[in-house]
Formats: C-alpha cells, structure tokens, sequence
C-alpha cells in the first residue's frame, strides 16, 4: 500500500513539474523571449513520437531530407524551430506547425504504398500541417497529375511554399491556405480533385 501511494505521490509531482514548464514556455511565448532552453517534446501533449517509418538527415537550417522506409524517395522540408508569438499561438488551429504527427507518416507510408490510387489523378492533401509531408512525397513520385497542398494556419502553408523551393518536384504542386467552412477557400476546390488525402493526429 504504501509503494501505491508513494508511487501516486511521484506521478502527480511529475504532472506538476510538467505543467508549471507548459506555464513557463506560454509566458516566455507571451512575452516575446526565446522558448529554447525548455524541452517541448517533454511537456507537449504528444505523448507518442513516431512509428519509425520516417528517415531523417539533417541539411542545416532546419531543412531536413526525408524519407518514408516502403520507398526510395527523398524530399527536402523545412521543421520551424518552435518559438511561437502571440499571434501564432492563437487564432485557427495550429496544431500542425509543431511537429511530423504519427497520423501524417502512416498516411505518407499508406500512400507510397499505394500510389497507383493516385496515377494521373488531381490530388489535394488536406491539414497538411509543416511539411505536407505525404503530399510532397507522392508529388516526387511523379505518379499524379497534379498535387495541392493545404493546411488552414497561413504559416503552416508559409513553410510549405518555402519546403516547395527546395524541391524538384515532377509534378505540378502548389500550396494554399484552405479552412474548412470558409466558402470562399472551399469553393474553388470543389469538383477539381480526384483523390483527397488528409490525416489526423
């Protein structure tokens, strides 16, 4: 009994430190300092990093060489270092510029797996986060028509176009903010797309 209750002692103080660092970086963020000498993978709400179907090699500059392990293609991203404004912190959902979820590298596997679904077609990748990461990669493949990537945070979409400039892509592929509910993002969309590929977290 006594190790259970020592045991729960321990977690909660572990909880505690947790949340006075998340307290932490939002003051820094809010005040405009530099978020870096904290650990934001130990206090993000991500608690699973990674399957493993992702390679990375790091290029400088925070531009990395990826590739999913079912396929031989590479594409160049950039990850943005993780100081946040006040602005960024708020506003539309900016759940996609932290990170490569698990979600976006078990769509990038499914579809290099499969990419004759996507042979000839127009393709539009939805939340795609930073890197747009399964969209660009199906993009190199040189297998669609045409790829659109989007996200609905601009500096998600930002870093894309930037991703986009490093790359030779085979395919015409363009990026663009796109929310949902918005009918004036939505609507020159509809009926244009073949195939519509998206993950979440």
């Amino acid at each position: 009994m006594t190790g259970a209750n020592t045991e729960s002692s321990e977690e909660a103080d572990g909880r505690g430190t947790v949340a006075r660092r998340r307290w932490r970086i939002l003051a820094e963020a809010l005040q405009r300092s530099s978020t870096r000498d904290a650990s934001p993978d130990s206090v993000s709400t991500r608690k699973f990093q990674s399957f493993g179907l992702l390679s990375y090699e790091t290029l400088g500059q925070d531009f990395y060489s990826v590739r999913c392990i079912s396929s031989d293609l590479r594409v160049i991203v950039r990850l943005l270092r993780r100081d946040f404004s006040p602005s960024q912190l708020t506003g539309f959902n900016n759940t996609g510029n932290v990170c490569i979820w698990p979600s976006e590298e078990i769509l990038t596997y499914y579809c290099l797996s499969n990419l004759k679904t996507f042979s000839e077609k127009s393709v539009l990748e939805l939340g795609g986060g930073m890197t747009c990461l399964a969209g660009m990669l199906v993009a190199a493949s040189g297998v669609p028509a045409r790829m659109v990537l989007t996200d609905g945070n601009a500096l998600s979409v930002s870093n894309v176009k930037v991703s986009l400039q490093k790359n030779s892509l085979p395919v015409e592929t363009f990026a663009r903010v796109l929310r949902w509910g918005v009918a004036e993002e939505v609507s020159p969309h509809q009926g244009k797309f073949d195939v519509a590929m998206c993950a979440d977290w």
